[in-house]
């Protein structure tokens, strides 16, 4: 595969600035699709995408697609283009998104520092931003654990760029129920050394769970009664039984 080059300078299409030096801006993130810069207040996501290949486009943030997020959704927990980019021919290049500061990767808070409120916060939050993905026929389609973030009001999904546009939206719950419960997987086996048996078996109940019609019910009840409780004793007490449940 030939090496990504970064331009030598973008244009954001919102102001019409000129950014140069990219390759000294801090690189936030990198992935398949492309490359993540922080800017300022604002994350410049330079695409590697060929857009000539059809299933390419399908999936990934073409220029249609980036349009319709940025002024169709509604969104506040899941991170979406707010700007365009082209390079210096006026080719489209890649899109800015809100900057967010992980202050758990940081080590500026730890999950220990948040609670269930915080997490009740971010299930309602989520499940409004599922819901408009919904209403708007787009369907998750990049979803894993590192479009984690967590902000200063905990929870947030980020560079979740491969969408699907008028496909089947029932999978969006489905989704979302694999968020909470690969959260709850992900707190218990952080600080916890299970056995390989033991972990398969937490993997089948994600797997259940995202199946489950009462797993966030249950979830949003327990987290609204104990809402002063840190989320590192919830982890401890309640969420083995939660993601388990039979």
């Amino acid at each position: 595969m030939r090496k990504f080059i970064l331009p030598s300078e973008i244009v954001i299409a919102n102001n019409e600035e000129v950014v140069t030096n990219l390759n000294l801006l801090p690189k936030v993130g990198a992935g398949v699709d492309g490359i993540l810069l922080r800017y300022n207040d604002e994350v410049l996501k330079i695409l590697k995408t060929d857009f000539s290949n059809p299933n390419t486009y399908r999936l990934s943030m073409n220029y249609d697609k980036l349009l319709f997020f940025k002024d169709n959704l509604h969104l506040s927990r899941i991170t979406k283009p707010t700007g365009v980019l082209y390079n210096i021919d006026g080719k489209y290049i890649g899109y800015t998104m809100d900057y967010l500061d992980d202050v758990v990767a940081s080590d500026k808070m730890s999950i220990n520092d948040f609670t269930c409120g915080d997490l009740y916060k971010s299930i309602i939050e989520l499940h409004n931003d599922f819901d408009e993905l919904t209403k708007n026929n787009v369907v998750v389609k990049d979803l894993n654990t590192n479009s984690y973030i967590f902000t200063t009001d905990f929870l947030h999904l980020c560079d979740m760029d491969r969408y699907l546009m008028n496909a089947k939206v029932s999978v969006n719950e489905n989704n979302l129920k694999f968020v909470f419960a690969k959260f709850l997987y992900l707190g218990l086996t952080r600080d916890q050394d299970y056995d390989r048996y033991t972990l398969r078996q937490l993997s089948r109940c994600v797997r259940r769970c995202c199946n489950s019609r009462g797993f966030l019910d249950e979830l949003v009840y327990e987290v609204d009664k104990n809402k002063e409780l840190s989320i590192g004793e919830f982890l401890k007490t309640d969420a083995k039984k939660i993601l388990c449940k039979k």
